[in-house]
């Protein structure tokens, strides 16, 4: 399956909350810019069948942890951790999570697409 990445025009919008919001649109499919395999330079590390998460892996990623369970599942990263940034709580499953997770090709493609030509 061959997936294209389409260019998209930025247009300026005025909002209440913001003064400068700025918009993409692919009105027209435009000339693609690259196949997604060229876009991902890990694509083919992703593999061919979506991967399966435990339980605990899973509700970190979607964020359905309550804070006495973040408590007591998850390791908080100490300041001299390579991936410690101050002012952001993560702990050391979550960095895991997201260096191990990869989406399956389906998935990225699919995603790809819906998100710079808004068809799935």
């Amino acid at each position: 399956m061959e997936t294209k990445i389409y260019n998209a025009m930025t247009i300026f919008e005025d909002n209440e909350d913001d003064p400068r919001v700025i918009c993409w649109y692919c009105p027209e499919r435009l000339k693609p810019l690259a196949d997604c395999q060229e876009l991902l330079t890990d694509y083919h590390l992703c593999p061919d069948e979506t991967p399966v998460l435990s339980d605990l892996e899973y509700r970190i990623y979607t964020d359905l942890l309550t804070e006495e369970e973040k408590k007591k599942y998850l390791t908080p990263l100490e300041p001299d951790d390579p991936e410690y940034i101050e002012g952001v709580n993560l702990s050391k499953e979550e960095v895991e999570l997201w260096y191990n997770h990869r989406y399956s090709k389906d998935e990225l493609v699919r995603a790809i697409n819906g998100f710079f030509t808004e068809k799935n």
